[in-house]
């Protein structure tokens, strides 16, 4: 009798120990399971913060690096937009160029001024839209005869003309101190056909050129950037272009 009850002492304690293993593994492997769980947590999230810094590093990138293609940085690099110190849409660089450009006269959203020898005429066309002093585009010629009776012709071409309305006042030019006016691209008055070629030509400008009566004139067009030059000559000489941003 007390062998039996020795044996089943044995027996019982054996599978309490089996049992007790058993748990004890069990509960190892879940820990380990739970350990690897959370380390796959913190690699995601360590990869997630990874990201994180990524994109606020990219997003403090200058524009440039961001945006290789980016229109503004390519199609529109390479365009003639200052005249002298003026720079197209700049109203600073405007005001800062004439130190009478409070007094200006101007007509139809345009002002004119003369070389300090009222030789060259310039005029400027307003910025539609913009902050105050800024100008878009640029119309150099010579002026023909008196200053004082000289009329460009996109004035004698429009209804503005002084000459057919006598509720425009007489025309006007604003002197300067400038003794000429050069384009950003070295353009200027009395250069030849093969001048201005070459220029453009160096700039990757594609030219058309059409005959009109006695003149020659060269034009360049780029729609993407709303933006126009036009060379008339004469006997081989540049007497007189426009060049800048146009209104669509």
């Amino acid at each position: 009798m007390k062998k039996i009850v020795f044996l089943y002492f044995i027996f019982g304690f054996f599978i309490y120990c089996q049992t007790t293993t058993n748990n004890t593994n069990v509960s190892s492997t879940q820990s380990g399971k739970n350990s690897l769980e959370n380390n796959n947590e913190v690699d995601e999230t360590n990869s997630n913060n990874n990201s994180t810094i990524l994109l606020s590093k990219d997003t403090n990138l200058p524009f440039k690096e961001m945006h290789i293609e980016n229109k503004e940085d390519t199609l529109c690099k390479g365009l003639d937009i200052s005249v002298n110190s003026i720079i197209f849409n700049n109203g600073e660089s405007m005001k800062n160029a004439f130190d009478n450009y409070d007094s200006v006269w101007g007509l139809n959203d345009r002002i004119y001024f003369t070389t300090k020898d009222s030789l060259i005429y310039i005029s400027f066309g307003i910025n539609y839209g913009g902050y105050a002093y800024e100008y878009k585009e640029a119309e150099i010629g010579y002026i023909i005869g008196s200053v004082d009776e000289f009329i460009p012709e996109e004035i004698l071409n429009s209804s503005f003309n002084p000459k057919n309305d006598l509720y425009i006042p007489k025309f006007h030019f604003t002197k300067t101190k400038y003794s000429n006016f050069v384009s950003g691209f070295g353009i200027k008055l009395s250069i030849t056909e093969k001048e201005l070629e070459n220029i453009t030509k160096s700039k990757k400008w594609k030219l058309s050129k059409e005959e009109i009566y006695d003149t020659t004139v060269y034009k360049y067009e780029n729609v993407e950037c709303i933006y126009e030059a036009k060379y008339f000559f004469k006997q081989g000489k540049l007497i007189r272009f426009s060049f800048g941003y146009i209104t669509p």
